[in-house]
Parts: structure tokens; sequence; C-alpha cells
């Protein structure tokens, strides 16, 4: 891995797989985490930070809402669909967003390592609705399974031996951000030892 010291790593749940005008932000999580130092690859505890928010059912993108009717319990299902104000959202990003700039400016920008599992896809919905400073640029953003790709120096069939082996070893996740947080994070650490091990997919 880099230089950083810190690793933070976010997770967002939207009303709509792409931007537009149904996708609203109805929840988010950050865990910042100490980058692993010395022979031990194994990543420790850190803060967390996650909140949410209902968004109206009538502003979800049809498929999504769909999707989350048949995924989670009725009671979780209405409570994120129940009436509100978009003002809510605002202030949960507002919050969110002091709360991860303060981890990254008390480290120092250079120093933290900014994860998601889909940048490409959570950055420019998230961008769509705040006005916040972002901390994070083109230098430390990365996307999670790049930088496994990475510790698997591009090996096929390591990376899916990664999956596979933090799939078996952490179990079903429940579909929050925060848990999502934590998957992530465990993928990243199993191919981090993996990886340390001299993992050899030839002799697998």
């Amino acid at each position: 891995m880099p230089r950083f010291t810190h690793l933070l790593m976010i997770d967002t749940e939207f009303t709509s797989l792409t931007a537009g005008p149904h996708c609203y932000v109805r929840e988010v999580a950050g865990v910042l985490i100490p980058m692993p130092t010395g022979a031990n690859p194994r990543l420790r505890e850190g803060q967390t930070y996650s909140d949410s928010w209902p968004v109206p059912a009538k502003n979800w993108d049809k498929d999504t809402l769909k999707w989350a009717k048949e995924t989670y319990r009725e009671r979780d299902f209405l409570n994120m669909t129940a009436p509100a104000s978009i003002h809510r959202m605002k202030a949960g990003l507002d919050a969110f967003f002091d709360q991860i700039n303060r981890w990254v400016n008390t480290l120092g920008p250079r120093n933290v390592i900014v994860m998601f599992n889909h940048p490409e896809s959570d950055i420019p919905k998230l961008l769509q609705h705040t006005k916040s400073q972002i901390p994070w640029h083109y230098r430390n953003v990365q996307d999670l399974q790049s930088v496994v790709w990475g510790l698997c120096n591009y090996d096929e069939k390591m990376f899916d031996y990664i999956y596979k082996l933090a799939k078996e070893s952490y179990g079903a996740v429940r579909h929050t951000a925060l848990a999502d947080c934590y998957s992530q994070i465990h993928i990243l650490n199993t191919a981090l030892i993996v990886a340390a091990s001299g993992y050899d997919s030839t002799k697998s």
C-alpha cells in the first residue's frame, strides 16, 4: 500500500443507481482506521460516523424502490421511505462532510487515502446534493477493487480467492452504509493478509 497513514472508507446508499432527478442520498457512513505498519498487515479498529434519513417514496427511482421493498424488512422500508423534508438530507450531508473533513484535516490530507467501492458512481451522486468541501482529490481517492487488483499483481485467480475467502469469513452483510464499510474493509484486510502470505495461485 502507499505511504498513507490512515484509510477512510466511505459508503453511501442512494434512491437510484444513477445520478439524476430521482437520485437522493439516504444514508452515509465513514470509517477511519490506521494503515498497518511493519510485518503485520492486519487493519485495526478505528473511528466511525454514520447517519441516515428518510426519502419519500415518490422521490425514488422505481426500480430501486422495488429492490428496496424486496430487500429490507417492512419496518425498515417504511422508515426509509417516510415523508420528510429535503432539508433533512442536506443537513445530514453537511454534518457528514464536517466530520470527515475534521478527520482528514487533523491527520493531513497527504496522509489519508479515501476509498469507495465504486467512486465513479458514488462521488457524482454525492456531489449532486452538497456544496461542502470534499476531503479528497485525484491523488488520494481510490476504489477498492483496483487496490485489491494491485495487491494481487493482477492475478485473476488470486483476486477471486480473496473475495471468496472474505465472503466466507465475514458472512452475510446487512445492507447499510456502515455495514458495507466494514465489509469492504474486511475485503481489503483479507487482500493484505493473502498478499503478505506469499500466496501462489499456480499451486492452488
